[in-house]
Parts: structure tokens; C-alpha cells; sequence
């Protein structure tokens, strides 16, 4: 998959909702994970807080995914 997921950003950014499903298998977001996730994504900053289990681990690591070089 992480290959994949290089090749695509090679030629194109890919998008969040590609990479929730095609790596970790999901189909939906959370809520709020989306709306952190586009602003990462942006290079904005962010505090966010979210229960145990709210899925705050995907909120950093789609962004990685997604944007090019370190992160």
C-alpha cells in the first residue's frame, strides 16, 4: 500500500478520503477527524482534544500520508 500511496504522490496529492479507505480501511470519518485532517493537510496548526478512542491517531497520520516530505 505505502508504495501505491508514493507512486500517487508522485503525480498527484492524494485525497484524505483515499488514503482512510485505501490504508486503513474505513469508509467514513469520525466527527471532527475531517475537518482536522484539511487543516493539517493546510499546514495549519491545531489543538485538538477528542475522547479515548475518538480517533485522534488518523488526524496525524492521514496528513503524513497525504502531504509530500517530512511532516
Amino acid at each position: 500500500m505505502t508504495a501505491v500511496l508514493l507512486a500517487e504522490q508522485s503525480e498527484s496529492q492524494p485525497s484524505s478520503q483515499s488514503v482512510l479507505e485505501s490504508v486503513f480501511g474505513y469508509q467514513e470519518f469520525r466527527a471532527g477527524q475531517q475537518e482536522v485532517i484539511d487543516n493539517a493537510i493546510a499546514g495549519n496548526d491545531g489543538l485538538v482534544i477528542m475522547p479515548t478512542g475518538g480517533g485522534k491517531s488518523l488526524c496525524y497520520q492521514i496528513p503524513a500520508l497525504v502531504r509530500s516530505g517530512v511532516t
